[in-house]
């Protein structure tokens, strides 16, 4: 589940991305008939505050480390991730391999300079769910879980409990079931710290907390630690990303978002 920015519960390419019934500005715009209203009510008019500052931004840029460890292994991945409203995406991998990829609207490029091949995907032919098929699979290698509650409607229909912190009346627990929930959020800052999501056992699926909120535009918070836990069908799956160089609404060329491949690049077109 994306608390995410960027799993995996997406409606458009911002969901998957770093990528929401009431919002008057940035921050603490959040007002919705006060605590009086239902559990429900509460929770859509949080997931939501939260999903339109994201959907609002021009730009965002950020650099990611993100190391995982299961029983079986331990891996870590490097990448700068740049969004340029409304569709337009560039992800310039480090490691484990070196690749970039661009999303643009119109198609996506892969590049891989190891292999000195581009694959490029055209998107133009294609339905709306079609499209976002297609580069959520893309996009899902860098999902990012703790930021974001993606399409959160459903989530915030089951919402049975709605609490305010007593020493910290800014930050809320709602609480919700089938399957069992449970989020806490900073109302003023609007963004999630914390959201843990069990089976009908009572057993962890998954847990995430985000911690050190930076600012990456005045009243934009972002945070530059997350800690998740998943449980897989091969295990449970330890993951710790670090942002850094959080950067919202600056400005981005959009020669950024446009593929520049090295001559004798081979590429290989996908409808």
């Amino acid at each position: 589940m994306v608390l995410s920015f960027f799993p995996r519960i997406s409606t458009s390419f911002l969901y998957l991305l770093f990528y929401a019934v009431c919002l008057a500005g940035w921050p603490g715009a959040l007002s919705c008939g006060g605590d009086s209203a239902s559990p429900a009510e509460m929770a859509h008019a949080i997931f939501g505050a939260v999903e339109r500052k994201y959907a609002s931004l021009r730009t965002l840029r950020y650099d990611v480390i993100r190391r995982a460890t299961s029983d079986r292994q331990s891996s870590e991945d490097r990448w700068t991730f740049s969004y340029m409203a409304p569709d337009r995406v560039r992800v310039d991998a480090q490691t484990p391999v070196e690749r970039t990829i661009i999303v643009n609207g119109d198609e996506i490029t892969e590049y891989i300079p190891l292999l000195r091949k581009a694959v490029v995907t055209r998107l133009g032919s294609l339905s709306a769910p079609e499209r976002e098929k297609i580069v959520s699979s893309v996009l899902a290698r860098i999902a990012l879980e703790g930021i974001r509650a993606g399409r959160y409607e459903d989530m915030a229909d089951r919402a049975t409990r709605f609490v305010r912190d007593s020493e910290r009346p800014g930050v809320a627990t709602i609480e919700g079931n089938s399957p069992p929930y449970r989020v806490v959020a900073d109302t003023e800052r609007l963004v999630l710290l914390s959201m843990e999501v069990r089976d009908e056992s009572g057993q962890v699926k998954m847990r995430a907390e985000a911690s050190d909120f930076v600012e990456g535009a005045p009243g934009f918070w972002m945070p530059s630690r997350i800690e998740w836990i998943q449980a897989e069908s091969g295990g449970v799956v330890r993951c710790e990303a670090r942002l850094s160089k959080i950067q919202a609404n600056g400005d981005l060329p959009v020669s950024l978002f446009v593929p520049n491949l090295p001559s004798g690049t081979t590429r290989i077109e996908k409808e």
